[in-house]
């Protein structure tokens, strides 16, 4: 479906965009991984990046904005759409451990802490989710 599917930023995490209340607008940059993929996921990423921040910076992240932004676009998603945000923000953490279990083994000297620092963010990513943030 052409309202679901398109061109997305690709790493939408809370460093790549900015929220400029004069305007009510969101200004996004570091747009190298732009592809094509499910909106869903943008989103999804976002709010990755909030439920891993520290409680101040993820204020600071406006992931509410986000979302009201995506709902208020022409894009076909649906409320069940929304709820599947969680589930994406799961299989971004798990993609992420995937890769630095792939960087650890391809550079040994890299060690393993950034493996061990990942599966830490996916329990806390399940606790906060859980918790219904």
């Amino acid at each position: 479906d052409p309202k679901k599917y398109g061109p997305v930023h690709g790493d939408s995490n809370g460093m790549n965009h900015i929220y400029q209340s004069e305007s009510d607008s969101i200004v996004i940059f570091d747009t190298d991984l732009t592809k094509m993929g499910a909106y869903i996921y943008d989103l999804a990423v976002v709010k990755w990046s909030v439920l891993l921040a520290p409680p101040k910076i993820a204020e600071e992240l406006e992931f509410s904005v986000v979302l009201n932004a995506y709902k208020d676009q022409s894009c076909a998603l649906s409320e069940s759409d929304f709820n599947m945000t969680n589930d994406y923000v799961l299989a971004r953490n798990l993609r992420m451990i995937k890769e630095s279990i792939t960087a650890s083994l391809e550079n040994p000297n890299r060690g393993f802490g950034t493996v061990r620092d990942r599966i830490q963010g996916l329990r806390k990513l399940d606790r906060r989710i859980s918790a219904g943030v």
